[in-house]
């Protein structure tokens, strides 16, 4: 019987320092988002320093977690406090799902941006309406005095 409390003490356990290392994943990926906004790269930097190392202790306590995982299954019994966990962690793998999708957006639209400026800086510009003449109207003799250049 005690082997049988100590794989799931160990189980349990495996789960919960997942659910915290996830929370905290979470809370740096909120972080990263707040400094993408406020275009902090320094904080950004950092912050994918901390998400790597959080995700490769992820990845490290998954790995310890299956061979217990699949003693659980195997036993065919409910328990709830893994239960419980194993909804938790489901839960929070989500969020920071979401969270990275949605920060690969803002860095996504953020580099269309610069690409953008770099074009109309070096007066590449394929949209003639991205160009404006001084009374601030959008110029679209741009793209044709483009082609006469060519």
């Amino acid at each position: 019987m005690q082997a049988n409390a100590d794989w799931e003490h160990k189980l349990c356990a495996l789960l919960k320092q997942e659910c915290d290392t996830l929370a905290r994943l979470d809370d740096a990926l909120s972080q990263e988002r707040d400094a993408l906004e406020r275009r902090d790269m320094d904080a950004v930097v950092r912050l994918a320093q901390e998400k790597q190392i959080l995700v490769t202790e992820v990845e490290r306590l998954t790995r310890a977690r299956l061979p217990l995982w699949r003693t659980y299954e195997a036993t065919g019994e409910k328990k709830d406090a893994i239960d419980g966990y194993w909804q938790q962690l489901a839960e929070l793998a989500r969020r920071c799902f979401r969270a990275n999708e949605i920060n690969g957006r803002i860095i996504q639209a953020s580099r269309y941006g610069v690409e953008r400026s770099l074009q109309l800086l070096r007066n590449q510009s394929p949209d003639p309406a991205m160009t404006y003449n001084p009374k601030g109207q959008p110029n679209a003799q741009m793209s044709s005095l483009r082609a006469v250049k060519a």
